[in-house]
């Protein structure tokens, strides 16, 4: 709902890929929670493509449900939906695939093309009955008329059946959440960005990566690896998030390389902490200058009485920082429930072997150290040291607790 009252439409907006390629774009500005929990003031877009030589017509993807009716909309403008010969779903989740069965019921019911375990998932979460459906393998080939569409299993980026489409003739690859990103930017693809927009893009991109697909890193190398080796000739990139890539391939394949492989920026921190009366705030901003003043790039987020974290925001930056500081209260004789969710998030998707460091206050008594330094260590973080203080935590011990970070190889 906007100030006045009104409600925001969502912008649907249909362009030429290339010459034989439709994007059908949703410009979503409506959701504020990423799969209910990653906050996203930036917005988000959900890209479907049309494939049309004039003797066959292929859709890849739809979006999300609430933009169905708008979507189909769109693609009338295009085509009659009954001359669509066949559907390829490249990933099942309804931020891809939650417009299918509207817009299957409207193509006449054609071919389905999807991944061997998505005819399950397509049939019980959106109910319909797939009555003419091919499982995909590795090279699966879809006849388009003036060439061919060729399939790759990619699984695990992120949910298991995902699988991505490469259209030689035109050297397209269709990617659906592999090289997702977060935004809505006024530009189809990276071709007019400038240096200060694409910075901010690549900002986003990480922070997609670290929220969707950083549980999965591992098959990230896998599968760049698989792509590699298929020595497929792809100059454009068309992802299921975000902007048609046409300029900046090899930048954004070896980001996904370098966050897979977990690679840290040897000159990044990253401070986060909670804090109820102040007490672990102040030690934590003293910390960031401390670490800026030794001219370390510094991330910090923080909650209080006045503002939250943003989670997502916090793991699109945690993902590469060689150094992370975490702000921890002591809360019911735990530790604080909001760093409770935030180190269970640390360890399963962006643990890299980071240098941390624990900051706690407490009122009642110490359990930072047992809780929460057992746990980093355990997952894969590098632990340097822990200051546990009643109250107020004494800067001298910050200065040496910040020196150690820094000495640490």
């Amino acid at each position: 709902m906007l100030d006045n009252g009104c409600v925001r439409m969502p912008r649907i907006r249909v362009s030429k890929v290339t010459g034989n390629v439709y994007q059908i774009r949703v410009d979503d500005v409506e959701t504020r929670f990423f799969e209910g929990i990653w906050e996203i003031p930036e917005g988000v877009t959900y890209n479907a493509y049309l494939v049309d030589t004039g003797e066959k017509r292929i859709l890849i993807d739809t979006v999300k449900s609430r933009y169905a009716l708008e979507f189909l909309e769109a693609l009338r403008g295009i085509l009659d939906p009954r001359d669509i010969d066949a559907i390829i779903v490249q990933h099942s989740e309804p931020d891809h695939s939650g417009a299918f069965p509207i817009i299957y019921e409207a193509a006449g019911k054609p071919k389905v093309y999807a991944h061997p375990i998505a005819k399950s998932i397509i049939e019980s979460e959106y109910g319909v009955r797939l009555e003419k459906y091919e499982a995909v393998r590795d090279d699966t080939v879809v006849d388009v008329g003036d060439g061919k569409l060729v399939m790759a299993l990619v699984p695990w980026l992120h949910w298991p059946d995902t699988i991505i489409t490469f259209y030689p003739e035109e050297g397209l690859l269709f990617t659906c959440d592999v090289f997702g990103v977060y935004g809505v930017l006024p530009h189809i693809d990276d071709a007019g960005l400038s240096s200060s927009e694409w910075a901010l893009y690549e900002r986003y991109m990480r922070k997609y990566f670290a929220n969707i697909v950083g549980a999965y890193r591992d098959w990230v190398v896998k599968n760049l690896e698989k792509l590699e080796a298929k020595n497929w000739n792809f100059s454009i990139i068309a992802p299921g998030h975000g902007l048609v890539i046409r300029k900046r391939i090899g930048e954004v394949l070896e980001a996904y390389r370098a966050w897979g492989s977990r690679r840290l920026n040897p000159r990044k921190a990253t401070i986060i902490y909670s804090t109820m009366y102040g007490a672990v705030e102040k030690a934590a901003l003293y910390a960031a200058e401390r670490l800026a003043e030794t001219g370390f790039e510094v991330h910090i987020y923080g909650s209080n009485d006045e503002k939250g974290i943003a989670l997502g925001d916090v793991l699109g930056d945690a993902i590469d920082s060689r150094i992370l500081v975490l702000g921890v209260p002591v809360y019911d004789g735990n530790i604080h429930p909001i760093t409770r969710l935030l180190v269970d998030l640390l360890c399963e998707k962006v643990a890299a072997g980071q240098v941390t460091s624990i900051i706690s206050s407490y009122g009642w008594g110490p359990v930072a150290k047992r809780i929460v330094a057992e746990k980093l260590e355990k997952c894969g973080f590098r632990v340097a040291g822990v200051i546990e203080a009643r109250g107020a935590l004494p800067a001298n011990d910050v200065d040496k607790l910040i020196e150690n970070m820094i000495a640490a190889k």
